[in-house]
C-alpha cells in the first residue's frame, strides 16, 4: 500500500519550529507559587518562582551552536549556558545547561509551547513539519547501523503521536510503540 501524497505540500522551513522540537525534547518549564516572609514583608507576600531549563551533552558542540543561533534569532532575552556536573553510577558527566529563573524567559517559552505545540500548527505545512522533526530528531534520536533504523526515545505520548503524524505527512514508514510500564516511547523509521 502506498501512502497518500501530503495534502500540505510545500511551505517554508520555519526555524522556530525546529527550536520548538528541540525544547520539547531537551527543555522544561517549572513554576511554583510561594508564600514568603522577609524583613521588607513581615506579614508575608506571595511570590512566584519560574524556571526554564535546557540541557545538552558537553560533546554536542554543533548542536549547542545551532541552539545558540536559534535562541539569538527568536528569543528576545540574553541566555547563558553553564557547565553542570553530575555523578551517576560512580561516573562523572558534564553537560551544558540553561537554567534561567527570569519570569520573562519562562513566559516566552511558555507562550511558544502554548501557541505552537499542537498538531494543527505543527502540521500546517510541510516546512513546519520538517523543522519540528529536525529539532526532535537532533535531540532524542540515533541511527542504529546494524538494523538500519532511526530510533527515537521520549517519555511523552503527545510527542510520540506528533512524530507519527509528521512522518505520515512526509510519506515515511513509521513503526512506534509506547511502553507504559516504564513510561518510554520508542519508535523506528526505515
Amino acid at each position: 500500500d502506498a501512502l497518500p501524497i501530503s495534502p500540505i505540500k510545500y511551505g517554508k522551513y520555519n526555524e522556530l519550529f525546529e527550536l520548538l522540537g528541540i525544547f520539547v525534547c531537551e527543555g522544561s518549564l517549572f513554576q511554583q507559587k510561594r508564600f514568603l516572609k522577609d524583613k521588607q514583608h513581615t506579614n508575608g507576600r506571595n511570590s512566584t518562582c519560574s524556571q526554564t531549563h535546557l540541557t545538552v551533552k558537553m560533546k554536542e558542540t554543533d548542536f549547542k551552536q545551532r541552539i545558540d543561533y536559534l535562541l539569538k534569532k527568536y528569543c528576545p532575552y540574553d541566555i547563558k549556558w553553564k557547565k553542570h556536573w553530575k555523578v551517576s553510577e560512580g561516573r562523572r558527566y558534564c553537560s551544558l545547561n540553561i537554567y534561567d529563573t527570569r519570569k520573562e524567559v519562562y513566559n516566552w517559552f511558555n507562550k511558544l509551547m502554548i501557541k505552537y505545540f499542537n498538531i494543527e500548527d505543527i502540521t500546517k505545512n510541510e516546512g513546519r513539519v520538517k523543522a519540528f522533526l529536525s529539532g526532535l530528531l537532533k535531540s532524542d534520536a540515533c541511527f542504529n547501523i546494524k538494523r538500519k533504523t532511526l530510533q527515537f526515545s521520549n517519555t511523552d505520548a503527545k510527542v510520540s503521536l506528533l512524530l507519527r503524524r509528521c512522518f505520515e505527512i512526509l510519506g515515511i514508514y513509521y513503526n512506534g510503540y509506547l511502553d507504559k510500564k516504564i513510561g518510554r516511547a520508542s519508535s523506528r523509521e526505515r
